[in-house]
């Protein structure tokens, strides 16, 4: 299953979950909080932990009095020492309109469920940042009694966003000389919004990274393959899976590529050796042949294995 439909599936199960509790206004680890007029609403209960350039989902559910018809859900960013937002200040999202919201929100945020009438008020937040942390609090508006209305439910959601920690996830299947394979780099964390850049380098002993060219590299959301020919000369090479999220934030992983040769006649061998010292070393290993038959290139400086089997 692609990392795409990986994410879809996330979100669809949270749909579900949340759409669910929302007939008891509640959820694992979530904490009902009521008023004296029948006003409640269900928050993750303690710090809700996530990283820089992924995502994080404010699950929410609410209940109002019987007369009150919810007409839109609106989300603030509190600073720590408030107790409650204003109704002046100025939104992060409104479900009614993108107008009129923090720009530095705007579009990052979304409804996991745009039907107001399950009661859900959960939200996502893409493209995340370390300023993202703090208090987020709830207010839902509409009618009561046939008269515009509002209720702002006094408890908040508390967000800490740290540094990217996770890595990216590299799948290297057995590699055989000139056999075609496909590698591939998988972004961590289950979404992040906007699509990240994802590069593929590699480096071979006292070498500096160089971008892979000559090969075909795919790139799908959150998923990147290789696929080249692997040989001789790429067994203990380092590969590495680079990707960069929205606000220059990146992470990556790297890998030894350890290439075998395949059971026939012959294998071939690249090393270079130096012209003052015939004495060579690689790691690139061989079992079960009978003899060797060593062909020099003093011009290339390359020296040539030939080893039958």
């Amino acid at each position: 299953m692609s990392h795409q439909n990986l994410n879809i599936l996330f979100i669809f199960l949270k749909l579900v979950s949340f759409s669910l509790s929302s007939l008891t206004a509640s959820f694992p680890g979530g904490k009902q909080h009521c008023t004296q007029n029948n006003y409640c609403v269900t928050l993750t209960e303690g710090e809700i932990s996530a990283e820089t350039g992924l995502c994080v989902v404010l699950q929410c559910s609410f209940t109002t009095a019987a007369d009150f018809k919810v007409e839109s859900v609106i989300w603030f960013k509190c600073d720590p020492p408030e107790r409650k937002c204003d109704k002046s200040d100025t939104p992060i999202f409104n479900s009614r309109t993108n107008e009129n919201v923090e720009p530095d929100f705007r579009g990052r945020v979304s409804l996991l469920e745009p039907d107001l009438s399950h009661n859900n008020c959960s939200i996502i937040i893409n493209d995340l940042k370390t300023s993202d942390s703090g208090l987020y609090q709830l207010r839902v508006g509409g009618t009561y009694k046939g008269k515009e209305d509002g209720f702002t439910f006094e408890s908040k959601a508390n967000v800490t966003v740290t540094g990217l920690s996770q890595k990216p996830t590299v799948m290297v299947p057995p590699l055989t000389e000139g056999q075609q394979t496909t590698l591939t780099c998988t972004a961590p964390g289950l979404c992040s919004g906007s699509d990240p850049k994802i590069t593929w380098m590699w480096r071979g002993a006292g070498e500096k990274n160089s971008p892979i060219t000559g090969n075909i590299t795919t790139n799908q959301g959150q998923t990147s393959t290789l696929t080249f020919n692997p040989s001789a000369e790429h067994h203990g090479t380092n590969l590495t899976c680079k990707v960069r999220f929205k606000w220059a934030v990146i992470t990556k992983e790297t890998v030894t590529l350890n290439v075998t040769c395949e059971y026939r006649t012959y294998c071939t061998l690249l090393t270079k050796y130096s012209p003052s010292s015939m004495m060579m070393s690689s790691s690139f290993k061989f079992q079960n042949f009978s003899s060797e038959v060593k062909l020099l290139d003093r011009i290339l400086k390359t020296v040539y294995l030939v080893l039958k089997f």
